[in-house]
């Protein structure tokens, strides 16, 4: 029904002549009408990380080091007016997670631990300072070799990570500060895992130069699932971003991390990071 709804706003007769209707709709633009959640640890965008973790209470020895390669395209937009429109997106990510750990004497293994893949299809409707994602995806979880060999896995892992997903968030710009907040469901048949999961936050810019393109950054993301029995996983960050907001850019961030590990069929893993 909501993909009805939104698709019925495009046949409805528009006001002016056929130019100007072809004229508002744009292919391949970029920038998205939905703001990527960049303190979403599952959010696709490029990202990488240098962390101290502690699972369960207990320090690992070593770093754990997640590689995530994410990318994000409208595909089509139609704009209203100025101040509206409706986008088409597409998403894809690949979520990677390393180990460093010192061995005997002065020798340091490095190994792959997991690799998670998230595809998703996005629908993006945005009105001034409020903006809608309707989104389904599909994410998959699969533990490396590295990791199977040394642990001596034997027995087939879960699934708990392999699954599909419907999910509305909302977001409104408040000046500075954005805020948002939003709902999933799981909706693969017979599905392991537990189906609904929320999420909200928000994140704060403030421009420390004229031209715009040098901006601190502050952020809190709360994530709850069912399938932890809905204990909050929250990742909070504060630095800094270079670049023009509306292109690409790159950040930088001193990060906490407290709540189930994001990756991996070994989600049931209790964990801080810094």
């Amino acid at each position: 029904y909501f993909i009805y709804f939104i698709s019925w706003f495009f046949i409805l007769p528009q006001k002016g002549n056929a130019k100007e209707d072809s004229s508002r709709f744009s292919f391949l633009k970029r920038g998205t009408y939905f703001e990527q959640i960049i303190l979403d640890p599952t959010e696709s965008q490029t990202s990488a990380g240098l962390l101290k973790i502690w699972r369960s209470g207990t320090e690992d020895d070593g770093v754990y080091i997640p590689v995530n390669i994410g990318i994000q395209q409208s595909i089509v937009r139609y704009d209203f007016h100025k101040e509206s429109g409706l986008e088409l997106s597409f998403a894809g990510a690949v979520f990677t997670q390393f180990t460093i750990r010192k061995m005997e004497g002065n020798t340091y293994l490095g190994e792959m631990e997991n690799a998670d893949y998230k595809i998703s299809l996005l629908l993006n409707y945005r009105i001034r300072k409020w903006s809608l994602r309707f989104r389904a995806f599909h994410k998959s979880s699969h533990l490396a070799d590295d990791y199977i060999l040394r642990n001596n896995i034997t027995e087939p892992s879960p699934g708990t990570l392999n699954y599909e997903q419907l999910d509305l968030t909302g977001s409104c710009q408040l000046n500075k500060v954005r805020l948002y907040a939003g709902f999933g469901y799981v909706i693969t048949p017979n599905a392991v895992r537990e189906r609904l999961s929320l999420q909200t936050g928000f994140l704060y810019r403030k421009s420390l130069n004229s031209k715009g393109n040098f901006r601190f950054i502050a952020g809190t993301d709360i994530k709850i699932f069912q399938q932890n029995e809905y204990a909050p996983n929250l990742r909070t960050g504060v630095g800094f971003e270079f670049g023009n907001a509306e292109s690409t850019h790159a950040g930088f961030l001193i990060e906490y991390y407290n709540g189930h590990l994001p990756y991996s069929v070994l989600e049931y893993n209790k964990v801080n990071w810094f």
